[in-house]
């Protein structure tokens, strides 16, 4: 057994394939459709409506992020309950034809409501990036059936050991203000709230532990 697959063993996660991407899609559709960044960008857009889009577009994507990005799941029942998508050092920022081509497929269905603004959003928001090599989460998402049962602090564990074996710090950003305890109760330092685009945004850095 391989030293990752070791690690995802001890915190209770399993890779993600390609066989489980839309399923996987499907949750963080039920997890985000009512997210800040949602609300604003596609406010006219139904909440049943919105997580079917979002459940494909994520699910498009995530295939895309295969071999590039780690995609780690907690399992419940044989079930997707939890996952992390997670950008190791040196993967960040992603090729921009692994997020384009979702996009494309998503506009060709639906159009283009709410797209350019919520792109230009993330396009500004990439700016606080830090530049030094980091762990990055780009997305956590735990189903609302399955929540406060641990299977999003399976996959922030995970991500500090994975982090701390690189020597690396750790960042993430949220725009929902109730995350931000959560958050810092792992040890990360938080900046923010930042206004962009009329969405507020924080941002979390965990620095590297120390060798010695």
């Amino acid at each position: 057994m391989s030293t990752q697959a070791d690690a995802l063993v001890k915190h209770g996660l399993l890779p993600m394939d390609k066989e489980r991407c839309q399923e996987a899609g499907l949750v963080i559709g039920r997890a985000f459709k009512a997210d800040p960044t949602l609300n604003l960008f596609f406010s006219q857009i139904r909440l049943a409506e919105r997580e079917r889009r979002v459940a494909a577009l994520y699910g498009d994507m995530l295939l895309a992020m295969l071999g590039r990005a780690e995609l780690v799941y907690s399992d419940h029942d044989g079930r997707i309950a939890g996952l992390g998508v997670i950008l190791p050092p040196g993967a960040y920022p992603l090729p921009m034809t692994v997020n384009l081509v979702p996009l494309v497929r998503y506009v060709l269905r639906h159009g283009l409501y709410g797209i350019p603004p919520w792109v230009s959003f993330l396009s500004i928001r990439e700016e606080e990036h830090p530049k030094e090599p980091c762990c990055y989460l780009d997305t956590l998402a735990v189903d609302p059936a399955c929540q406060r049962q641990g299977h999003g602090s399976r996959v922030m564990r995970y991500l500090l050991d994975r982090a701390d074996q690189d020597h690396v710090g750790v960042y993430l950003e949220t725009t929902n203000g109730n995350n931000v305890a959560y958050y810092t109760k792992f040890g990360f330092e938080v900046r923010g709230p930042k206004v962009i685009k009329g969405l507020a945004s924080w941002f979390f850095w965990r620095p590297p532990v120390s060798q010695g």
